[in-house]
């Protein structure tokens, strides 16, 4: 994703660009419902208000302004760095299950989660850069 809209969003900026996917986004979500709705024997869909506003505001927070600042990142960034960024969402995640929810790592998961970390500092070092490349 960060490579197919790395043109996009740098010429439009982060907050136009992504105003502009999500719009579209709601235009086609929006149509599918209508033929859903249409096509189906279910009249009403009753959902208790405050569930309506936490998706709204999660919906806001983690898609709107956590989108926003991806692109904004991958504008100032590149793809290439903002992926391997992006890369690192694994270990983070790893960890915070950790110390906040007082999660069980297995060995496996270390393993894992150390060969991920690695590979993400191995392209940092020596990607991009002539003069740094293993002979």
């Amino acid at each position: 994703m960060p490579f197919l809209a790395f043109s996009s969003s740098k010429q439009l900026g982060a907050f136009p660009f992504n105003r502009w996917r999500m719009g579209s986004l709601a235009l086609l979500f929006s149509a599918v419902v209508l033929l859903r709705a249409l096509f189906t024997d279910h009249t009403t869909f009753a959902f208790p208000m405050t569930d309506v506003l936490l998706l709204l505001l999660s919906g806001f927070v983690g898609v709107f302004l956590g989108d926003s600042a991806l692109f904004a990142a991958l504008r100032r960034l590149g793809p290439r760095r903002n992926a391997m960024i992006f890369s690192t969402h694994a270990p983070m995640t790893f960890f915070l299950g950790w110390l906040v929810l007082a999660q069980i790592p297995t060995t496996f998961e270390w393993i894992g989660v150390a060969m991920i970390f690695s590979g993400v500092l191995l392209a940092i070092f020596y990607g991009g850069c002539p003069d740094r490349q293993a002979a």
